[in-house]
């Protein structure tokens, strides 16, 4: 985890070192994301997206065609769940914490184009997002000790959306869900498969 921690800043700080301020376009370009996610757990008894959490880090994108751009994030990510009520179907009050590191690898679509005389460099006014990521835990706490049995790492897709006030100041969000397991378990003969998901409202900041 350190090692990818260590690549990922050194992409970002070379990419940002061959942007050269003034470009109608950019090769590389880096910039930080902030904001918040709203999560849940399939499996686990607890219904809705009440597990609220922080997300934010860098990202560094390269661009790949005229309207895409390929691109890497590296988040602090917290993600779990929280009963909305006192108490679970389950009749238990408790709550799933999962805080993770992750690095999500994803194609950028842009379209609405805003040229350079209106700005400090071309951009795109509207963004969409898909790809996978990979997420490693730092953090796993449940109830009665269920969460050592899940796994510390894990493997999801995304889908996204942003809008750009500017060259630099974006909103957006994000769907991200894991394909596998956390954790499986026997529920009166059905295997249940523990899958964490969360919808993710952030600002973004491009350099």
């Amino acid at each position: 985890m350190k090692n990818l921690s260590l690549l990922f800043i050194g992409l970002l700080l070379i990419g940002v070192s061959l942007t050269a301020t003034g470009q109608r376009t950019r090769t590389f370009r880096g910039g930080l994301i902030g904001g918040i996610n709203f999560s849940q757990i399939d499996g686990d008894g607890i219904l809705g997206y009440n597990k609220l959490g922080l997300v934010g880090g860098v990202h560094l994108r390269a661009r790949y065609r005229k309207k895409m751009d390929l691109c890497l994030d590296m988040l602090y990510d917290q993600q779990g769940s929280s009963p909305f009520t006192e108490f679970t179907k389950y009749n238990s009050p408790y709550q799933i914490i999962l805080d993770y590191i992750s690095f999500p690898v994803y194609l950028k679509y842009k379209d609405w184009l805003i040229e350079y005389k209106k700005s400090i460099y071309d951009y795109y006014r509207i963004e969409f997002d898909a790809g996978l990521a990979y997420s490693r835990a730092f953090r796993l706490q449940g109830p009665s000790g269920v969460s050592r049995y899940y796994s510390k790492n894990n493997f999801s897709f995304l889908l996204g959306a942003h809008y750009k006030f500017n060259a630099g100041l974006g909103i957006g969000f994000r769907y991200q869900r894991a394909f596998l397991p956390v954790h499986t378990f026997a529920d009166q003969e059905i295997v249940v498969w523990v899958i964490p998901y969360k919808i993710s409202f952030f600002t973004t900041y491009t350099f």
